[in-house]
This record gives C-alpha cells, sequence and structure tokens, in this order.
C-alpha cells in the first residue's frame, strides 16, 4: 500500500514538473503581466485636458494600476507569483542539479530528473536554471517594453547575451556536426 502511494506521489510530482516546463514561457507571462501597465493620456498643458493621466493596468485598461482591486491582486498574486516563478523555481533547479552532480548518471535520478538534465553535460546540469532565467528574461522585456523603443536593443541583447553563453560554456552533451 505504501510503496504504491509513494511510486504516485512520485508520479505526480514528475508530471508536475513536466506541466510546469512545458508552460513555463505562460507561467513567467501571468505573474509578470500582474505589474504590466501603459500610459494612455499624457498630461497635457490648458486649455486641453487629459482624460486618462497615469498608469492604467494592461490586462484592463479599466483599472488604474496598483489602485482598488490590482493593488489587491498585485501584492496577492503578483508578487508571489514573481517570486516563485522567476526566483525560487529556477534557484531550486540550480540546487538539486548542484546536490546531486555526482548522482546524475545514475538509474534513480535519470528516472526522477533525466529530463531537467538530459541535454546537457554531466558538469553543466545545472544550465536548464539559466535557461528557465533566460526565458524570464525575454518575457519580461516583451511584457513591460511593448510600447517603447526600448525593445528594439533590450531583446537583441539578451539574446546576445544567450548566444555568448552557450559558446563559452557549451553546456549541451551532444553537438552538431
Amino acid at each position: 500500500q505504501s510503496v504504491g502511494n509513494s511510486n504516485i506521489g512520485i508520479q505526480l510530482t514528475q508530471l508536475s514538473l513536466i506541466v510546469m516546463f512545458f508552460f513555463w514561457p505562460l507561467l513567467n507571462w501571468a505573474v509578470l503581466s500582474m505589474f504590466a501597465c501603459v500610459h494612455l493620456d499624457i498630461p497635457v498643458q490648458p486649455p486641453f485636458v487629459a482624460n486618462a493621466p497615469g498608469l492604467w493596468w494592461a490586462l484592463d485598461m479599466n483599472q488604474q494600476c496598483f489602485t482598488g482591486y490590482h493593488l489587491k491582486w498585485t501584492l496577492a498574486v503578483g508578487v508571489p507569483g514573481v517570486l516563485l516563478v522567476c526566483v525560487v523555481l529556477p534557484a531550486a533547479l540550480a540546487a538539486v542539479a548542484w546536490r546531486n552532480r555526482t548522482h546524475i548518471c545514475e538509474s534513480s535520478f535519470q528516472l526522477h530528473c533525466g529530463f531537467l538534465v538530459r541535454s546537457y553535460r554531466k558538469d553543466c546540469a545545472w544550465y536548464e536554471a539559466v535557461v528557465c532565467c533566460q526565458t524570464s528574461a525575454v518575457v519580461a522585456i516583451s511584457i513591460f517594453t511593448a510600447r517603447t523603443q526600448i525593445d528594439n536593443l533590450a531583446l537583441p541583447l539578451v539574446f546576445v547575451l544567450m548566444f555568448v553563453l552557450l559558446a563559452k560554456l557549451k553546456p549541451h552533451a551532444t553537438h552538431a556536426a
């Protein structure tokens, strides 16, 4: 009985991790978009009147940012979500890979966590955490700079950084011929 329950628990944990990594960009978008605010109307000089000065939530243009229910959602869901998705989960992934660096080739580790490290060399098993951080950075740039000219510089800069990390570390287990 306990062996079956233990096996179910392990399988549910593995399934949860796989689903989480499959939906990683969406999870990032969901928590970071809680903070996506835009200017609808810029302040003007009299006799003109700005109809909608200030910041407005990009997901609900009827809601001014950080007031009313947006403030409640941001504090209750946004802040913990960003901490969990963008900081804690990549750090936990790196910690698991680092803690098990001597066991990465063992069948029990490969069975439970192999999908996280199988693509990388043994000494770069932690690189999936870097990929998670890169995904978070790309999503954050696309959310917060969408209506500005900054994204024209920021996204290529992130991609150059990704390329430099790949070229310098060569983390993948197999290389193309």
